[in-house]
């Protein structure tokens, strides 16, 4: 998995899972701030760093 440079907003993790999976990237944004917002930001938050730092 890696990060995508060319659809990207932040950092290009969401974009880059969206490739690995074969979906649009826009799912997995619409998908990633729901969960995001439902488990009260912190936490999606620190998974989205997260995967920035381990994504090539």
């Amino acid at each position: 998995m890696k990060k995508n440079t060319e659809d990207k907003v932040l950092l290009g993790v969401c974009s880059g899972i969206a490739d690995t999976l074969g979906v649009d990237s826009l799912l997995i944004r619409v998908l990633y701030a729901i969960v995001t917002l439902s488990t009260g930001f912190v936490p999606g938050l620190v998974v989205y760093i997260v995967l920035a730092l381990l994504m090539k």
